[in-house]
């Protein structure tokens, strides 16, 4: 996959010349961004607990996972079309990714601040009542959503046994799990 690389320069010199022949003052950043071919193959995972469907409004291709954590490989073209005409996909983080490059080049960082990965989400449920309460307060509403299905899952599946857990999980979502 090729890329150009982000750099900042810092000149001592009043002027300098940059590559892209530009004068630069003294002191200034200068930050290139990042680039993916359109054609680069990108692996999107769907974050969202169910069946999600997505279309390229440009070609109207439509792509579908199953379920959460599903791959489909789209082009860098295909996932940039749906981020400009849907970004619900990103904000609500139903699109994941391995590589955040993607995520840079699209300048879409924001939205995945605290947002959890697919092994994050596997492994939420080992972590401490606190750890919990701390990661599950910062996710937006539509991975708390995910959280709470996972959970609820689990909890029918005798997956979670610890009470506090349990309690943990209905204190930061706002849900019952069990029945006591």
């Amino acid at each position: 996959m090729a890329t150009a690389v982000t750099t900042t320069r810092r000149t001592t010199k009043t002027k300098t010349k940059t590559s892209a022949n530009t004068d630069v003052p003294e002191n200034q950043h200068i930050k290139l961004r990042k680039t993916l071919p359109p054609e680069a193959i990108i692996p999107v995972i769907n974050g969202f607990q169910g069946k999600l469907i997505a279309q390229n409004r440009r070609t109207h291709e439509e792509f579908i996972w199953e379920e959460f954590g599903d791959v489909q490989d789209l082009t860098f073209a295909d996932v940039k079309s749906i981020y400009s005409t849907d970004k619900a996909f990103f904000s609500n983080n139903w699109f994941l990714f391995e590589d955040t490059l993607v995520l840079e080049v699209l300048n879409a960082e924001k939205y995945y601040t605290n947002a959890l990965t697919v092994e994050d989400f596997d492994t939420l449920f080992d972590k401490t009542s606190d750890e919990i309460k701390a990661i599950v307060s910062k996710l937006n509403r539509s991975q708390r959503m995910s959280v709470c299905y996972k959970a609820r899952n689990a909890v029918a599946n005798h997956e979670i046994d610890s009470l506090s857990v349990i309690t943990a999980l209905e204190e930061s979502l706002g849900v019952k799990l069990v029945d006591r």
